[in-house]
């Protein structure tokens, strides 16, 4: 299984989903090709106070965008 790769608002806990809404579920929310990708997307469209989730089966690693 590849990692999927979330933005997550960390006030919230919420994953960036489709439309520019927030959901609590991750498997509604965008999966991103790779971590490039998910830090290029924050920037381009402003997001603050978010964060890279990736997730394998057996780990998760959160990357915090300054």
């Amino acid at each position: 299984m590849s990692p999927k790769v979330f933005l997550r608002l960390k006030r919230t806990d919420m994953f960036y989903a489709r439309v520019g809404g927030w959901t609590p579920d991750p498997e509604r929310a965008v999966d991103f090709k790779d971590s490039v990708a998910a830090y290029k997307f924050a920037k381009q469209e402003g997001l603050n106070d978010v964060e890279i989730i990736i997730r394998t089966e057996d780990k998760e690693s959160c990357i915090p965008i300054e």
